[in-house]
C-alpha cells in the first residue's frame, strides 16, 4: 500500500503528457504532420499543436503553432498562429480577465468572451465528446457547439466560422477535416 501510494505521489508531483500524432492530407496527397500533446501536472494542463505542411510543389509551407494552458480546469491563456511562408496569416490571443471573461484578438479585431472556459476543441482529441457540448474553438475565440452526424462524427459549428468535422475511434479522436481553398484538409491518426 506504501509503494503504490508513493507511485501516486511521484506520478501527480510529475504530471504526466499524452501525444497523438496526425498526417495531414490535401487533395488525397500527405501534405504534412501535425501533433498535439497534452501536459497535466497538478492543478495544471496544457496543450501544445504543432503543423508543419508543404504545399504547391513546396512553394508553400505553412506552420500552425497552438498552445493553451489551463489552471485548475479553467483556461487562462491561449494563442494560435498560422505562418504562410514565415508571413503571420492569422492568430488568435485570448487571455483571461479575472471572473468577467477573456479579452481575445484576432486579426479581425478584439472582442470578448463572458463566462469561464473549461472545455476547449484540444479537449476532444483525447475523449469523444457529446451531441450537443458546447465547447471553446481556439481558432475563433468562441463558443460552438457539436452536433453529432452519425456514430463517432461530430461537427463543430462555431457562428461567423467554418465547420470542422471529427471522427472518433476508441475514443481518439481518429480523423478531423476542415475546409480550405482547395477542398478538405484532414489529419488523419497515424
Amino acid at each position: 500500500m506504501k509503494n503504490l501510494l508513493l507511485i501516486s505521489f511521484l506520478f501527480s508531483s510529475f504530471g504526466f503528457a499524452q501525444t497523438q500524432q496526425y498526417d495531414v492530407v490535401l487533395v488525397g496527397a500527405d501534405v504534412g504532420d501535425m501533433s498535439i500533446t497534452k501536459k497535466v501536472s497538478g492543478t495544471k494542463k496544457t496543450y501544445l499543436l504543432e503543423s508543419y505542411t508543404s504545399v504547391m510543389f513546396g512553394s508553400r509551407k505553412d506552420v500552425y503553432v497552438g498552445k493553451m494552458e489551463f489552471e485548475n480546469n479553467v483556461l487562462i491563456t491561449s494563442s494560435i498562429e498560422n505562418k504562410k511562408n514565415g508571413k503571420l496569416i492569422f492568430y488568435t490571443y485570448v487571455n483571461k480577465m479575472g471572473d468577467a471573461g477573456y479579452k481575445v484578438q484576432t486579426e479581425k479585431g478584439l472582442s470578448t468572451v463572458a463566462g469561464m472556459v473549461t472545455y476547449c476543441c484540444y479537449d476532444i482529441f483525447f475523449k469523444e465528446p457529446k451531441d450537443g457540448e458546447s465547447l471553446f474553438s481556439e481558432r475563433w475565440g468562441k463558443f460552438g457547439t457539436l452536433k453529432k452526424m452519425e456514430d463517432h462524427v461530430y461537427k463543430l459549428v462555431v457562428t461567423g466560422g467554418e465547420d470542422y468535422t471529427y471522427n472518433f475511434e476508441n475514443g481518439k479522436m481518429s480523423k478531423m477535416e476542415v475546409p480550405t481553398f482547395l477542398g478538405k484538409c484532414k489529419f488523419v491518426l497515424k
